[in-house]
């Protein structure tokens, strides 16, 4: 079992948060960025990096173009901000590196983090791990 987000494209070609929410758009993919089981085993005790590798390495290779890997983005906070608001994203989506899956699932979950970029002109988001 994976974990990910559907995004669709706009006509432009840029990434469309309208055409999301409606499940259309010329182009969708899906960008696979957790994996929490894998062929019956359990990963929720697994840390963030060891569960992206195996669905890089395991998973990925098995599947249609269509659904993505969804890379990581090494940068700090600031840098972030700055490229969402440069390339008009709505704001970032990020889980820690260390973090377990079993924590997801947490009421209050203190390794997914979601942060609107107050001043970004359009509804894009970028999605950062």
């Amino acid at each position: 079992m994976s974990d990910g987000e559907i995004i669709a494209y706009g006509a432009d070609g840029r990434p469309s948060f309208v055409l999301q929410n409606h499940g259309a758009g010329p182009e969708l993919h899906l960008y696979a960025f957790d994996l929490l089981t894998l062929r019956g085993r359990d990963l929720v005790r697994e840390t963030l990096e060891a569960r992206r590798e195996l669905s890089r390495t395991k998973v990925m290779p098995l599947l249609p173009d269509s659904i993505r890997y969804s890379e990581s983005l090494d940068a700090s906070p600031a840098e972030l901000i700055e490229a969402v608001r440069e390339q008009g994203f709505e704001g970032i989506v990020a889980k820690r590196r260390d973090s377990l899956a079993e924590l997801l699932f947490a009421a209050a979950s203190p390794i997914l983090f979601t942060l609107q970029i107050q001043g970004s002109p359009s509804r894009h988001r970028l999605r950062v791990h």
